[in-house]
Parts: structure tokens; C-alpha cells; sequence
């Protein structure tokens, strides 16, 4: 069993250092990091960079890194899982590359294919209030001035009752 989980520990860690070294080649020149986490986003003095591995073949493997300027960020609104946990939204219009249909016929849909869908907002969770992500993230928005949005509180749908109802206890 420790075998087990020292293959894992072992795999999780080469899984970060191929995705750090990866988005530190996606710097531009002149780009300083500002603060990174273990397994986290990346911010940069101009940038919010992260980074995930394509699942579909052929490109199964691969990295892509999804980039979002700070000069492109119009608002943002700080706040809440429903266990306290700190969440950020943020309000720009962008694409992200992901999985999409390689055909489409009237209502069918089939293969493989990555391709860049847009998304109306971005929503970052983060671990803790004092987390370095977090806080640098923050501290950016705040000093550049962004327009703050109200605060949010993300809850889970229904009562616990009835999230649990059809939950089997061994």
C-alpha cells in the first residue's frame, strides 16, 4: 500500500513540475511571477496564467495554457463557497480551448476536437483567505484600480436532507 501512494505522490509531483515548467515557457519577455502555489495558477506583474493537459486523442497529453491580462479584466467580485472557502469572479468575455464535437449534423454529434469556446466570466476558487494566489490576485485587482462587484455566496442546491436522501451508508 505505501508503494501505492509514494507511485502517486510520485506521479502528482512530476504532473507540477511539467505544467510549472510549461507555463514558465508561455512567460513574455520581461514578465516576472508574482506569486505561484503547488497547485495552483500562476500570477504574473501582468498576467493570471494556468495551465491543464488535453484529454481527447490526438491530443491527449498535451498542454494548454489559458492566459487572462489584467488590462482585460473590467470587473470583479469576491467571495464565498458555502464552507467559507474564497472565491473570485471575474468579468471579461473570453475563449477557452476545450473539448468540442469534430462533427455536426442537425442534432448529432461526434469525434474529437479541441476548439476555443467563449465564456462570460471566470470563476477562480482558492484554498484560503491567506493562500499567496489569493492574495496577490487581490492585491493586483485592487491597485489597478478594477470596478469591485457585489460579494457572492456559491451554495449547493436543495436541503443537506435532500442532497443526502439517496446517498448508501456501508
Amino acid at each position: 500500500m505505501a508503494s501505492l501512494e509514494a507511485r502517486g505522490l510520485s506521479t502528482w509531483r512530476r504532473f507540477r513540475r511539467e505544467r510549472d515548467s510549461f507555463l514558465e515557457t508561455r512567460l513574455e519577455p520581461g514578465e516576472r511571477i508574482v506569486a505561484r502555489s503547488h497547485d495552483h495558477l500562476i500570477i504574473t506583474d501582468r498576467r493570471i496564467l494556468s495551465a491543464r493537459q488535453l484529454f481527447a486523442p490526438p491530443w491527449r497529453g498535451e498542454w494548454v495554457c489559458d492566459a487572462l491580462s489584467f488590462a482585460q479584466i473590467t470587473g470583479y467580485a469576491l467571495g464565498r463557497r458555502h464552507d467559507h472557502r474564497p472565491l473570485t469572479r471575474l468579468g471579461p468575455l473570453h475563449r477557452a480551448i476545450e473539448h468540442i464535437p469534430a462533427h455536426r449534423f442537425l442534432w448529432f454529434e461526434w469525434g474529437d476536437a479541441q476548439g476555443p469556446i467563449p465564456h462570460d466570466m471566470t470563476l477562480l476558487g482558492f484554498g484560503k483567505d491567506s493562500g499567496p494566489v489569493f492574495v496577490a490576485l487581490r492585491d493586483v485587482l485592487e491597485r489597478m484600480g478594477t470596478t469591485q462587484l457585489e460579494p457572492f455566496v456559491v451554495r449547493p442546491e436543495g436541503t443537506r436532507q435532500e442532497r443526502t436522501a439517496h446517498a448508501i451508508a456501508q
